[in-house]
């Protein structure tokens, strides 16, 4: 037979993201190689923000919400706050200006 998650940690503990911001928690699993390691995402308040199956936190609105993620007997949680400017969904264009001039 082989073993449960005794424990999980999470990479961060607290987390500050824009509105439509996102990023990745990354988790580690004790024992390492527990048989069954299924984990289960949740967030406290999706309207602030929410949490897909693999971890990938994404802010929504201005506010507090804690991020859960279960396996086994075990779980671990991240407290993320979304704060200020909202993030332009497809308008993440960098704008370079400037010349370069070749001397030969």
């Amino acid at each position: 037979g082989g073993s449960t998650i005794k424990a999980i940690h999470l990479n961060k503990t607290s987390l500050e993201l824009a509105i439509n911001g996102r990023e990745a928690l990354t988790t580690t699993v004790e024992p390492a190689n527990a048989s069954v390691q299924i984990l289960t995402w949740s967030s406290s308040n999706e309207k602030v923000a929410k949490v897909s199956t693999t971890g990938e936190v994404r802010g929504v609105a201005s506010g507090k919400a804690t991020i859960t993620v279960r396996g086994g007997g075990a779980s671990a949680s991240c407290t993320v706050t979304v704060s200020g400017q909202e993030i332009p969904v497809g308008d993440l264009k960098v704008s370079m200006t400037g010349t370069i001039n070749h001397t030969q």
